[in-house]
């Protein structure tokens, strides 16, 4: 329910004026915060924890779907396909984990 009207309300904003969906829905967590009381924190809390656990089951899952890349199944798509996949492994990910690290 909290999610389906932050995501409501985010749209709300934008239609409105543009850019303006993100501020809308800080603006409505400060002001949630600031009311709730301690028994209604600890569930948002609990429901944050739950969905920090979906999300990285998300990112978790996308890494095993490329994990199951054989070199069989890269060899028959042609050199093209071994270049683009050594390319994504030895140059792109190293760099793009170095530019976030820095």
């Amino acid at each position: 329910m909290v999610l389906a009207v932050i995501w409501d309300l985010y749209g709300l904003g934008q239609a409105l004026m543009e850019e303006s969906g993100l501020m809308a829905v800080v603006v409505a967590g400060i002001l949630v915060s600031s009311t709730s009381t301690a028994t209604e924190l600890r569930l948002l809390r609990r429901f944050k924890e739950q969905l920090t656990i979906l999300a990285v089951s998300l990112v978790f899952v996308f890494v095993l779907l490329a994990a199951d890349l054989s070199l069989a199944s890269i060899a028959v798509l042609g050199w093209g396909s071994l270049w683009t996949v050594l390319t994504l492994m030895l140059l792109v990910r190293p760099l793009s984990v170095w530019l976030f690290l820095v």
